[in-house]
């Protein structure tokens, strides 16, 4: 049964996707926040400092600028930025709107910085502008957006009606909650349209693409107004320029510790463990094979625009396979551990009749044929009453103890590659066995153990990226700018 925590739930929720998060809870604590809109400015930015350094790699702010913008959603970046100095002049939110939204938000949580900084915001006041953003983008088109009092009225009835409500104390509520729930539907093709007439124009080669293509997946028909500017402007709007700098900051906070966590482990991999390139050769060869005519398409729908790309992409994912293999290695105890738990296997196949003078008609087939492996097979498809005869008779394997006694001691007494010459008798009729695999040793069954506790028990994501961090700690990572490093301290 829905609750008013879960409908403010519901409002707060496409706020919270925007960011990143999961809402906490929601609860009447307040938090003595003012909050001032930043001032959008541009900012310093310094193409051959380093960034980051490390026993593996050092990359410059340069470096780390041209490895974010790569990114398909560098795009969305340079729009919250766009977003935010535009809606600001032609639209206006209610006083202490965000603030109380934020409250919401945080109602529950005892460290409210250290829970911001787990989630990638060095302060609150980044939270509160993605709030404020998300917010702006709903009243600029709040306009188009028509919640009938039918629909408050059928979401309270669906909702409330049987709790002994009052309609008066929810319709403020649901209302913020379709309001919230419509605009998410139509904002994308107007906020293109607001954009457009603002006279958005981005320099950047790069992203002026990846704007074509949100576009397209929109199914807008504003076009994307390129033009030829310095290097230190990204993009226009309203007679703002975006500058460089800014631009860069605002990545480092969505992707900053990805991107140089994904360089640095690369590297790191390199340094640690080896695989021979032709595994890597062919892996790709695989590939294409697997994919045909369409790998170059996929191959580049991926974001491999070249051979170098692709090639560091598998080289990575058999770096981490070697890498799991050697840190996740079983010891010999827990290998023995999971040999004796596997208990006593065995496989085979067996024809089921009813009547035992036909059973031995059909012993005395198998005993007279030249390929009795086939001849068994082809008995058992024509006259096993068990679903099994459709397969030739195949059980597959099978545990010491999961069939009945009378089966399974008539199994242990024949040999791999004999059947029984007098059939046996079980509640279900006559069984003619043939035997076609015995109990492994522990040096035969060693290989399969061991690949199926790196794989089904141990190769969890939380596993793999505490070995990740060990690595990193072991590389002496220092980030030059404080926000990153904080960052980086508290995820490590």
């Amino acid at each position: 049964m829905y609750n008013k925590k879960s409908i403010k739930s519901k409002i707060l929720l496409p706020i919270l996707a925007v960011v990143g998060f999961t809402l906490v809870g929601c609860g009447n604590r307040g938090n003595n926040i003012n909050h001032e809109p930043r001032e959008i400015e541009n900012v310093t930015f310094s193409p051959n400092d380093t960034f980051v350094s490390s026993d593996v790699l050092s990359l410059t702010n340069q470096q780390m600028l041209d490895r974010m913008i790569e990114s398909p959603e560098a795009i969305f970046v340079l729009l919250d930025i766009v977003d935010t100095i535009l809606l600001r002049d032609i639209v206006t939110l209610e006083d202490n709107h965000v603030n109380n939204l934020f409250n919401e938000l945080v109602a529950n949580v005892d460290d409210v910085d250290a829970w911001l900084q787990q989630f990638g915001f060095s302060n609150q006041e980044q939270l509160l502008n993605a709030i404020e953003l998300q917010e702006l983008r709903v009243e600029a088109v709040s306009h188009l957006i028509n919640v009938t009092d039918e629909e408050i009225q059928e979401v309270y009835e669906n909702w409330f009606a049987n709790d002994d409500t009052v309609f008066e104390d929810y319709r403020e509520m649901i209302y913020g909650m379709l309001v919230h729930e419509q605009a998410s539907e139509i904002q994308f093709l107007e906020l293109a349209r607001i954009r457009n007439e603002a006279g958005l124009t981005i320099y950047n080669e790069a992203l002026a693409a990846s704007y074509d293509s949100y576009l397209a997946m929109i199914f807008s028909e504003v076009p994307v107004n390129t033009a030829s500017g310095s290097y230190e402007v990204v993009a226009s709007i309203n007679g703002f320029e975006v500058g460089i700098g800014l631009f860069f900051e605002d990545l480092l906070y969505h992707f900053g510790l990805e991107v140089a966590f994904m360089e640095i482990d690369r590297l790191i991999l390199k340094n640690s463990f080896n695989i021979e390139d032709g595994a890597i050769e062919n892996a790709i060869a695989e590939l294409r094979i697997d994919l045909g005519a369409d790998f170059d398409a996929v191959v580049a729908s991926a974001g491999f625009t070249t051979e170098e790309s692709l090639f560091e992409f598998f080289e990575t994912i058999l770096l981490e396979e070697e890498m799991l293999s050697q840190k996740l290695m079983p010891s010999d105890e827990r290998l023995q551990e999971l040999f004796e738990n596997m208990g006593t296997t065995v496989s085979g196949s067996h024809i089921l009749v009813d009547d035992e003078v036909f059973a031995l008609e059909l012993i005395e087939l198998l005993n007279e044929a030249d390929d009795f492996e086939t001849t068994f097979a082809d008995l058992a498809r024509e006259y096993s009453n068990c679903p099994s005869g459709a397969s030739g008779g195949d059980l597959g394997t099978w545990s010491i103890g999961q069939m009945v006694p009378e089966f399974d001691e008539a199994v242990l007494e024949l040999e791999v590659g004999d059947f029984t010459l007098i059939p046996v008798e079980t509640q279900f009729g006559f069984h003619i066995i043939f035997k076609t695999g015995g109990a492994q040793t522990f040096e035969q069954a060693r290989e399969d153990l061991i690949a199926s506790e790196i794989l089904n028990q141990q190769r969890t994501p939380g596993v793999v990226e505490a070995i990740y961090r060990d690595l990193r700690q072991s590389a002496n990572i220092q980030f030059t700018h404080p926000v990153l490093q904080s960052q980086f301290d508290a995820f490590n």
